[in-house]
């Protein structure tokens, strides 16, 4: 079809290289789930250039890049620094058959037009949180290890998930999460002033206050 993949190069790799403040211990290989099936559905050709707009631990992009050898490629885009760094290494034996990339899936098109990239072959996107960043508890998303809350896909943001509770008013709170359907638990935490929520700085502080019953005053209609 096309042979734009020639055009990907690593010397332009659209961000500087990944770095990380999480300690970079390396887990189990990862099998995504309906690996098989996605890959099937893509259907990689030999000689074609193809998008992981979810690049995660590199299960995908493995799989895509052992079917359409030994002359396809496969551009990749994680914006956690972290999973950034393990798919790569993951990756290493494809040599420049692979690029990382560490920015969001949603600057893909910005990414592959300042590459000089005019179109690819396929895409591909396995939407959702990994289970790097559910099993790290110093990433702020697990349920069970205790950690900070920091919530940050990408590190390099300097909006945690401490600030945002701590001062956000219950207005905006309602903003970002009422709107975006987790409705329940979020109930008492908006009921609270920001001067009430002062000093949340744990994951399981906050799974304590999200266990509350709603205040009797509270009217969630009024943030529908």
């Amino acid at each position: 079809m096309t042979n734009v993949g020639d055009n990907v190069s690593t010397e332009n790799p659209c961000s500087p290289p990944a770095e990380s403040t999480t300690p970079k211990n390396t887990p189990p290989a990862h099998l995504p789930v309906l690996l098989e099936e996605s890959v099937h559905f893509l259907a990689p050709v030999d000689g074609e250039t193809y998008v992981d707009g979810t690049l995660g631990l590199g299960g995908h992009s493995e799989k895509i890049l052992q079917t359409c050898g030994p002359s396809g490629k496969v551009i990749g885009f994680e914006w956690d620094a972290n999973a950034l760094a393990l798919a790569q290494e993951r990756l290493k034996p494809f040599g420049e058959r692979f690029t990382g990339i560490h920015r969001s899936y949603t600057e893909i098109m910005k990414c592959l037009a300042e590459m000089h990239i005019p179109n690819v072959d396929g895409l591909l996107l396995d939407l959702g949180i990994s289970s790097l960043q559910l099993d790290t508890g110093s990433r702020g998303f697990s349920h069970q290890a205790e950690g900070p809350l920091d919530m940050r896909m990408d590190e390099r943001s300097p909006l945690t998930a401490e600030y945002l509770i701590n001062t956000y008013s219950k207005d905006e709170l309602a903003d970002i999460i009422w709107v975006k359907k987790n409705r329940h638990g979020v109930l008492p935490l908006m009921s609270l002033r920001p001067g009430k929520r002062n000093g949340l700085k744990q994951q399981q502080s906050l799974r304590v206050l999200l266990l509350l019953p709603f205040p009797k005053n509270f009217t969630p209609g009024k943030f529908m």
